[in-house]
């Protein structure tokens, strides 16, 4: 009969459980998405992981370092575990909870007669059996709002991996770039020592001033003194490129065949402006995170309404240890609890979760947007970054031919050395932009790999 009683009961509570709050599904950002960019441009499919694309093996190895060894990474990594936890922690309530509660009692009777005392032993224990029949689906929706939050954590996740990936990858960049630089200061400095050996010797003969020598010492100085903060960088970035792979900072031997920065791979495809919805994990996480408010505002509705509990009490009673199942209770009760009042905490609650459910929407709009403008900026800063590699390449050409023409100048008497100086200047110092100009335009296109979503 018991059992015939309890499945009634759990079947009456699911006919009647129902959601009181609908939860949308498909929520979208209160913008209007556009079909295209703005300054769309045909690309090629770029492989995945994006890094890979620049085809430089010594940027492989340290993304992987990173990835492996970094602490923050690890962090995040951490807090995945933990919300995958309250997953389990809010999901537990789903299920009947029992409890078993064992006890030994010493009851000691007076009599009447000469203030004598009579003491019995009692063995008990009491399994309990509890339930929270979920009639509106509170209980569930914490459960999925739990899921939701240990989803959205995943994808902050794959967000830090993002960054990270991207902060060393940069990092990388500016290491080639200072590598680059100390080996064409080195060649400049060559240079320039070269002519002021062939000044100092026109000087010798009478055929140059003293002036022509000091203009061109002060040239060769001008040029070394650059040396030192390139040099200081590729250190500092070393550094801080072992601290991202979670080793403390130490000596390393910088491969100086490493001169040049790597190529610019083809422009990649970068698909429409609703394909990042999916692509970027920030924007997956803001979904999800709308969703659990979402799940978090039914919750609050749900527990407007009364609450089922079913009990089954069982105890067992005796006076000595051998006889202890002899006797037995059973107890069944079916509990319904009805709020009437608690001065407005929760319709107040439920106000709040649909404001943070309001809240939540706005976010994820503000960041849909900032994504977009991302893209959109990249893209156009990498098309203008290109035109002015173009336009200094140019520069360095006439620059060039400047040069070789005040020499031929100077040489013939025609020209004071000073023409020589300022060419040569303009000539090393274009070189040189040339270097972190095409470093920034790596930067921008690592940028866009990542503001595509990686």
């Amino acid at each position: 009969m018991f059992r015939r009683l309890f499945a009634t009961a759990l079947g009456l509570a699911s006919l009647t459980a129902c959601h009181v709050h609908h939860v949308s599904m498909d929520q979208c950002p209160c913008v209007d998405i556009p079909d295209e960019y703005v300054h769309y441009s045909e690309g090629v499919d770029y492989e995945c992981p994006w890094w890979e694309n620049f085809d430089d093996e010594e940027l492989n190895y340290w993304v992987e370092q990173a990835l492996a060894g970094n602490f923050d990474l690890a962090q995040a990594w951490e807090s995945l575990v933990q919300a995958r936890a309250d997953v389990c922690i809010d999901s537990s309530t789903l299920w009947p909870q029992l409890n078993i509660n064992p006890s030994i009692e010493q009851i000691e009777t007076p009599h009447n007669v000469g203030g004598a005392t009579s003491s019995v032993r009692g063995y008990i224990l009491q399994p309990k059996l509890t339930y929270e029949v979920d009639l509106w689906k509170r209980i569930d929706a914490k459960s999925k709002s739990a899921k939701l939050e240990a989803c959205a954590t995943y994808e902050d996740y794959l967000a830090t991996q993002l960054v990270l990936s991207g902060t060393v990858t940069d990092l990388w960049f500016i290491i080639r770039e200072q590598g680059a630089l100390e080996a064409l200061l080195e060649e400049q400095i060559a240079i320039n020592r070269t002519l002021l050996e062939l000044v100092e010797l026109r000087f010798s003969v009478g055929e140059s001033s003293a002036l022509d020598v000091y203009q061109q010492r002060q040239q060769l100085a001008s040029t070394r003194a650059n040396v030192p903060p390139v040099v200081s960088r590729l250190k500092q970035s070393l550094h801080s490129m072992f601290v991202l792979s979670g080793e403390p900072p130490h000596d390393y031997c910088y491969d100086m065949t490493y001169t040049t920065l790597p190529k610019l791979p083809p422009f990649p495809n970068i698909g429409s402006p609703a394909c990042l919805l999916w692509r970027r994990p920030d924007l997956r996480a803001e979904y999800l995170r709308l969703l659990e408010a979402d799940y978090d505002l039914a919750q609050a509705v749900a527990d407007l309404f009364p609450t089922l509990n079913l009990e089954i009490d069982y105890k067992f009673t005796a006076t000595e240890a051998h006889r202890f199942f002899e006797k037995a209770v059973l107890t069944m009760a079916a509990k319904m609890v009805a709020p009437i009042f608690d001065g407005c905490r929760r319709r107040c609650q439920v106000q709040k979760s649909r404001s943070e459910l309001y809240e939540q929407l706005q976010s994820f709009s503000q960041a849909f947007l900032d994504a977009l403008l991302e893209v959109e900026n990249i893209v156009v800063a990498e098309h203008y970054q290109v035109e002015l590699l173009e336009r200094l390449g140019e520069q360095m050409v006439l620059a060039q031919a400047n040069l070789d023409e005040a020499r031929w100048h100077y040489l013939h008497g025609l020209n004071d050395y000073l023409s020589v100086i300022a060419a040569l200047q303009s000539l090393q110092n274009v070189q040189r932009r040339i270097i972190v100009e095409r470093r920034v335009l790596l930067t921008q296109r690592s940028a866009l790999y990542r503001a595509l979503g990686g």
